[in-house]
């Protein structure tokens, strides 16, 4: 942040702060984020919870406009040439999250176990990091009872949106993933990240099914019957909210081309405290 900052208030450029999650844990960083994203020429956040936080800061004329994923459209390739080998039967889709730590990987574990056998499902790894094919890796050598199969890296969305759009539901941290899955209708179980932009998201898209701790195995098992009993009413509910949300994207984007049209004006000055 501390670039953006001496390029606007020291050298004059123009600065726009796009597509941000606003949170921190230290107080007495509060008032630095302010004068920092006051100075800016616009501000906008992706989900409620940083839309809310960023009012509390006091920070001026912020945005909501949700994040560029939404627009995702899943692309036409057969499963059978995404993943090598192919399911057999009916799967779900887990991810990795910033907040999966290695004493959380056994309950993680208990959870995937459990989904697979009493709903007779296969197992689809989406890795996003590093840290997600290790945990797969681990899963693999541990689940050998299972079928448990690791999607290629380095995948693109669309085709990684193709994936989700065909199994059951996901379950997860990762905030992309999650948003591909409400793109094409597919309930998902959303696991705690390093932000609240997991809840914001659940808030964004007035979704039923809560932000779990990975140690709350029973909640989850209860949220991924839901998933798969309420399937039909969960997708319905996301393809709905997808046109409020892509309502809500063309109005923060025609907020940011003002801002850019005032850039070109020379009308727009950094303010700070």
């Amino acid at each position: 942040m501390l670039l953006p900052y001496a390029a606007r208030v020291l050298w004059g450029k123009p600065v726009l702060s796009i597509n941000q999650t606003i949170f921190s844990k230290e107080p007495e960083f509060a008032s630095i984020l302010r004068n920092c994203f006051n100075a800016f020429n616009t501000v906008s956040v992706r989900e409620p919870a940083s839309y809310r936080r960023a009012l509390e800061l006091g920070i001026k004329g912020v945005t909501l406009c949700p994040d560029a994923a939404f627009e995702t459209e899943p692309a036409s390739t057969p499963i059978e040439a995404l993943l090598n080998p192919a399911p057999t039967r009916e799967f779900f889709c887990v991810t990795g999250s910033m907040s999966l730590h290695k004493h959380y990987w056994e309950d993680y574990l208990e959870v995937i176990r459990r989904a697979a056998v009493e709903h007779d499902l296969e197992v689809v790894f989406l890795c996003s990091t590093l840290a997600d094919i290790k945990f797969s890796l681990e899963a693999k050598s541990r689940l050998r009872d299972l079928n448990v199969l690791v999607a290629p890296s380095g995948m693109g969305y669309r085709d990684v949106a193709r994936i989700i759009s065909q199994c059951k539901f996901l379950i997860g941290g990762r905030y992309h993933l999650a948003i591909l899955a409400a793109s094409t209708g597919t309930p998902f179980v959303l696991l705690p990240s390093s932000t609240h932009k997991t809840s914001g998201l659940i808030e964004l898209l007035d979704y039923s099914l809560p932000v779990r701790r990975f140690d709350d195995i029973d909640g989850l098992r209860e949220d991924i019957g839901r998933a798969l009993g309420e399937h039909a009413a969960l997708s319905a509910h996301l393809k709905k909210q997808m046109k409020k949300v892509k309502l809500l994207r063309a109005e923060g984007l025609e907020l940011l081309a003002n801002t850019l049209r005032e850039i070109e004006r020379g009308s727009q000055q950094p303010q700070s405290d």
